[in-house]
């Protein structure tokens, strides 16, 4: 029900920004992003990125991420070793800041590629029916390569992105348990995202 809440909130905060984005003729003025994950609203979560870019070309761009959810079958094993099948896993919290740079590689259009650095923390949740739950923070440092591929008007684009997590400072709630976070990890990412 809670996830319910936040996935009417956002989307009701996208529909509203894009609806008075159309008002706006000039693209050029428009510096705020708005971007979600959708494949975590999937996985009984959420994700939300607010950003606004910092210069004038519109090249450098920062903004604050948050995200929670749980994390399916195929990743797990990635990000955790000694993980028996019965462990359910679950972001419980990411906070980050998120800082783009884009390069002006197609000269006359918006949708053009970057680089990426997000850093902040996060912290798992490991629960297993037998054993008591493990709580697990990370701070974490995640380079990424990536492009806003503009659909509609300069506003409405997809962003496909390769992000390279590593994690650092691992800190676990119980110190002898046998499950331990994997220091690096490739992740592919989708996310959607509105410009005003």
């Amino acid at each position: 029900m809670k996830n319910l809440l936040y996935g009417s909130i956002i989307l009701l905060l996208l529909f509203t920004n894009v609806s008075n984005s159309f008002c706006q003729n000039d693209y050029k003025e428009r510096n705020w992003q708005i971007e979600v994950e959708p494949s975590l609203f999937l996985l009984k979560g959420y994700s939300f990125q607010i950003g606004r870019y910092l210069t004038e070309s519109k090249r450098l761009n920062m903004a604050l991420y948050s995200a929670a959810g749980n994390v399916p079958e195929i990743l797990k094993q990635n990000i955790f070793s000694n993980l028996e099948v019965t462990d359910d896993l679950r972001i419980g919290l990411q906070i980050a800041l998120n800082t783009r740079y884009r390069f002006n590689v197609f000269k006359d259009k918006e949708s053009n590629p970057y680089v990426g650095l997000i850093t902040g923390w996060e912290y798992f949740s490991l629960n297993n029916s037998v054993k008591e739950e493990l709580r697990i923070d990370v701070l974490l440092l995640t380079p990424y390569v990536g492009a806003e591929i503009y659909l509609y008007q300069n506003i409405l684009y997809v962003n496909p992105q390769l992000r390279l997590v590593t994690y650092l400072n691992t800190k676990y709630s119980i110190k002898n348990r046998v499950e331990k976070v994997n220091s690096v990890l490739f992740l592919p990412q989708i996310s959607l995202g509105i410009r005003f």
